[in-house]
């Protein structure tokens, strides 16, 4: 019952979302479903508290009360994302930045990239094999393809990357940028 009325709250927010106006320098982050401060998503969230704190409103969203501790340890704004507040972030977002699934940040699917989304896909090209073989519920199924169909774009490290998630995802080759993941750089990091 409580997954119906879940259901039904999403579909009218992607609605809501749809012709709401965007903020411009509202950008939300998120990881793993909103459980956990972790990924790619979380060392860009980093680097852009660090050099464009002013530029932007950042807002790491998720439904784990001691992420939200750990964030604002470190300077920045975090909010649950079923909070009133946190519905209204979504609302108003124009960019929602996500390391596994749309769901990370905000609690629906939005229409039409209203807002739109940059994904790491978790960084793994390969993931959607699993779930094209028959044990795969349909339910799953129908989660991935709905999350590829709400990504703008999605950030990778190489051109074999961008081959294997074009096979696996279907997703088109413009859509797929070639940057590198922010959690490779800090390897790099020698300062």
């Amino acid at each position: 019952m409580i997954k119906i009325i879940l259901d039904i709250i999403s579909s009218i927010l992607s609605v809501i979302s749809f012709i709401t106006p965007k903020n411009r320098k509202l950008i939300l982050f998120g990881s793993l479903y909103g459980k956990s401060y972790i990924d790619s998503s979380s060392v860009l969230f980093q680097y852009y508290l660090q050099y464009h704190k002013s530029d932007y409103d950042l807002v790491w969203m998720t439904d784990n009360v001691d992420v939200i501790i750990k964030i604002n340890k470190i300077g920045g704004n975090a909010c649950l994302k079923r909070s009133l507040l946190g519905i209204y972030y979504s609302l108003r977002a124009r960019l929602i930045i996500t390391t596994h699934n749309t769901l990370d940040a905000i609690m629906f699917y939005p229409i039409a990239h209203r807002p739109a989304e940059v994904n790491f896909l978790h960084g793994v090209p390969g993931m959607r094999k699993p779930f094209t073989h028959s044990h795969a519920t349909k339910s799953v199924i129908r989660t991935i393809n709905r999350h590829i169909k709400c990504m703008r774009y999605n950030l990778t490290t190489s051109h074999w990357s961008l081959e294997k998630i074009t096979e696996d995802y279907g997703l088109v080759k413009e859509k797929i940028k070639i940057t590198g993941l922010p959690r490779n750089d800090l390897l790099y990091n020698t300062g």
